[in-house]
């Protein structure tokens, strides 16, 4: 995976990290990665034969927001019918 993370430190030295890019990563990347950091992960379908099965197609809140006050991501999952019925 090609996720990037900046890290700040801010005038009184707590860091600040930034929310990633998580658009086409895999559900359990993204689930890893939030509770490492306390943050809920709500998980909506989206079913199409268009995109990869278990990556994401969206993100509620933008990439670089800072992850301090983020208590809850919701994120929508690909389900495609084709993969699956493999």
């Amino acid at each position: 995976w090609n996720v990037q993370v900046a890290v700040h430190n801010n005038a009184s030295g707590t860091r600040n990290e930034t929310l990633p890019n998580f658009i086409g990563s895999s559900i359990e990347y993204v689930k890893e990665w939030a509770s490492s950091r306390n943050i809920t992960i709500t998980e909506e379908e989206y079913t199409s034969n268009d995109c990869e099965n278990n990556k994401i197609t969206n993100q509620d809140i933008r990439s670089g927001t800072l992850t301090n006050n983020i208590d809850n991501l919701k994120v929508t999952v690909c389900k495609n019918i084709a993969e699956t019925e493999e």
